[in-house]
């Protein structure tokens, strides 16, 4: 398994298209008007099977929501908008970013559940609500690896937005409502659930509702309307390589089935319009990249041609309506028009403040999830989603002789919750995971991360020691042969040890780690055996354990080595 090759082998024109809703960029929606944007998107949403005739209601409700424009701010700000693009476009050059390094969006995603008539509560797992974080973050970084046709231009114009979505909660919120009218899951008052903070997180929401589109994204600069919304069956990838347990894949569209719908909604958060808004005029969609295209075209088997263009129409363009099979691509000049809203304040229609977050100095983890191949792997950019991390040396392996490994996100962006602890349970919750053992959950708990005092944030080291101490991964310290009698010794073991005490009787007591630093410690010197170390996480004890039979561990490399007279 690859995140760079994990995508179909070839390119397939769906059957049917399920396509979202478009936004209305910088328009701000007050909640009184919410039966007249209710109305407008039941006129303009798609029917639940979209044939090649229909059209988008893009065009309309922009329309509709300009002729009620009565005070002119609506058209203030998409004047702003605009401005801020071209002056934007004047001062950076095409593929430059206005921030160093990745920037990280922390993501709330927000699922309304009626514990009374469906099941989404249990459909809607840790599994694949991070299925659906990772495509964003493989398509945004361009880490995806869909066969882009040779002899086109699209590969040079593939851009790579250098932004990184964090998973930063998960809201379950009960409801009475079997679906919702339109929006109305955004209002406590109708059974539904606030929009977050839309200032400093990017809001999914997945909820029933109707209207029959998949999914529509509705203001980008008010706090009430400020997100995107999806039908449950088309939230989440397919490709994501999980344990035995992958029923929820049954519940998710197969012509949609690559979480794309979600990838296409957030390009309408960051301002792009459909690749063939405007049709044929000058302006069309705002990007200079983009070939003009006269209307909504479906499926990816063949070119099509528009607006007496040589090139062809952009079938692999996410804001296209191709299909998500045929996606493959964002262009240099849609990234540019993105990321132009980070220099406007979110009050003007942009998203500044999205870059502004103090970093912290280390990074914690926010996320964890298991990876399975059927091969061993070593690379962990094989095994892991872009920016992500594999936890070395604590492969598993199942009944069927897969390889299931651990990889976990890391942030150092205050606005993203991250893990203060982890457990293993027989009692499956939340923000649990299947490990490979029947009726057995690798669990975590939250914690903020806006305190930077607050020591129950895990760093990497921190949670591969709490791995270990939960007996889910082996032994830290390593085998060092160097010190052995023989050149290659027989009794070193390649795997972890397996004699570990289940008692402290051979350890320290627990206060042993107060006001110590992370690491291991060596414990012989203290009257108890030298095969033994004890490892400290946050001042806190995390575990005793023994090196391998026959050697002693060495504090000062953090090895077990074979006794010599110049150790200890």
């Amino acid at each position: 398994f690859n995140w760079k090759t994990q995508q179909p082998s070839s390119l397939q024109l769906p059957t049917y298209l399920h396509i979202s809703l478009s936004h209305i960029s910088g328009v701000i929606f007050d909640i009184i008007k919410l039966n007249m944007i209710s109305l407008l998107i039941a006129m303009y949403s798609f029917n639940g099977i979209v044939s090649s005739h229909e059209y988008c209601g893009y065009d309309g409700i922009k329309q509709e929501v300009l002729d009620n424009d009565n005070d002119g701010s609506i058209h203030a700000k998409f004047e702003a908008i605009e401005q801020n693009f071209e002056s934007f476009k004047a001062e950076h050059a095409l593929n430059q970013n206005p921030f160093d390094g990745i920037l990280e969006i922390p993501v709330i995603v927000q699922l309304l559940h009626n514990p009374n008539s469906d099941n989404l509560n249990n459909i809607m797992t840790h599994e694949r609500i991070q299925s659906q974080i990772l495509r964003l973050n493989i398509d945004f970084l361009a880490f995806n690896n869909d066969q882009i046709p040779s002899d086109t231009n699209w590969n040079l114009l593939k851009a790579n937005y250098s932004v990184s979505f964090k998973l930063a909660d998960v809201y379950r919120t009960e409801t009475d409502q079997t679906i919702f009218s339109d929006s109305k899951f955004l209002f406590p008052e109708f059974g539904g659930n606030a929009v977050h903070d839309p200032v400093h997180y990017l809001n999914l929401y997945i909820a029933k509702f109707s209207g029959g589109s998949a999914g529509y994204f509705i203001s980008g600069n008010n706090p009430k309307w400020d997100m995107c919304v999806h039908q449950p069956n088309y939230f989440g990838d397919t490709t994501y390589k999980y344990i035995r347990d992958e029923t929820w894949k049954s519940d998710i569209d197969n012509s949609w089935n690559l979480g794309r719908v979600a990838v296409h909604e957030v390009g309408h958060w960051l301002a792009l319009n459909h690749i063939f808004y405007g049709g044929c005029s000058d302006a069309n969609d705002g990007v200079n990249d983009t070939p003009k295209q006269d209307e909504a075209k479906w499926g990816c088997s063949e070119y099509t041609y528009s607006c007496d263009s040589k090139e062809p129409d952009m079938y692999m363009n996410y804001m296209s309506y191709s299909g998500g099979a045929c996606f493959g691509l964002f262009t240099k000049g849609q990234k540019q028009r993105s990321l132009s809203l980070l220099e406007l304040s979110y009050a003007d229609g942009g998203r500044k403040e999205l870059t502004k977050y103090s970093k912290d100095e280390k990074r914690y983890v926010n996320d964890l999830y298991f990876r399975v191949l059927s091969q061993k792997e070593t690379d962990g950019d094989k095994i892991c989603g872009p920016m992500d991390h594999l936890i070395d040396n604590c492969e598993m392996i199942d009944g069927n002789n897969n390889y299931i490994y651990i990889c976990a996100s890391t942030t150092n962006n205050p606005y993203v919750n991250v893990i203060g602890d982890i457990s293993i349970s027989t009692k499956y919750d939340n923000n649990c995971m299947n490990i490979i053992e029947n009726g057995k959950y690798l669990c975590y708990s939250k914690v903020s991360n806006t305190d930077s005092t607050n020591n129950d944030r895990m760093t990497i080291d921190q949670l591969k020691r709490k791995l270990i101490s939960i007996s889910l991964c082996p032994s830290v310290p390593t085998v060092n042969p160097t010190h052995s009698p023989s050149a290659n010794p027989t009794n070193v073991p390649t795997s972890g040890p397996t004699n570990v005490p289940t008692t402290l009787d051979d350890c320290p007591g627990n206060s042993f780690c107060a006001g110590k630093s992370d690491g291991n410690y060596e414990i012989q010197s203290l009257g108890y055996p030298g095969t033994h170390y004890v490892s400290c996480v946050a001042g806190k004890y995390a575990y005793c354990r023994p090196c391998p039979a026959g050697l002693i561990y060495n504090q000062e490399s953090d090895q077990c080595e074979f006794p010599s007279s110049d150790l200890f």
